[in-house]
């Protein structure tokens, strides 16, 4: 199955990872620091930013891809909280290297710590009840193998009930 809207939201953190990366790099090299922050506070800035990165987005993308699987990539608030947390991450590794207390920082770590939390209710939600909760599926799912109507199987054993039923059958969710 596809999931569109974890993997458009993993491409576009994936080069805000690279970003943070060049920078912790190019640091490290105009700096000789070779481990750690070598008592660099820019450097420490840098290393923090590309850390907190680590810390959320990987759970949060990982939930996202459960519950687009589960829900469809039909649904919009997935890709509204794909989008938002892209900003928040770029928000907040801008806000790294301002002085504190400062917007971007404040509201990047708050949505960043947001999305996660906020997928793990929705994937509880629909774990509790599949298709129906901040779902726009109005049908349940069609099942498609041979005899899913009462059509004959292809393997000339009767009608299938099931897939189970009907060896020739290869395809169905």
């Amino acid at each position: 199955m596809p999931i569109p809207a974890t993997l458009i939201t993993a491409g576009l953190l994936g080069l805000v990872f690279l970003a943070l990366t060049i920078r912790v790099v190019g640091r490290r090299v105009s700096g000789k620091i070779m481990i750690g922050d070598g008592g660099d506070g820019q450097m420490l800035e840098r290393i923090r930013a590309h850390a907190n990165f680590t810390e959320h987005v990987p759970l949060t993308l990982i939930l996202m891809a459960g519950i687009e699987i589960t829900a469809g990539h039909h649904a919009p608030w997935l890709w509204l909280s794909g989008g938002l947390l892209v900003l928040a991450r770029i928000a907040h590794a801008i806000g790294m290297s301002r002085p504190s207390p400062n917007p971007f920082r404040a509201g990047g770590a708050l949505i960043s710590s947001g999305c996660p939390y906020g997928r793990c209710g929705w994937g509880w939600g629909f774990s509790r009840h599949p298709l129906t909760i901040f779902s726009q599926a109005s049908d349940p799912p069609q099942r498609h193998w041979p005899g899913a109507r009462g059509q004959r199987c292809s393997s000339g054993r009767g009608r299938a009930r099931t897939p189970f039923h009907c060896p020739a059958a290869t395809t169905w969710w």
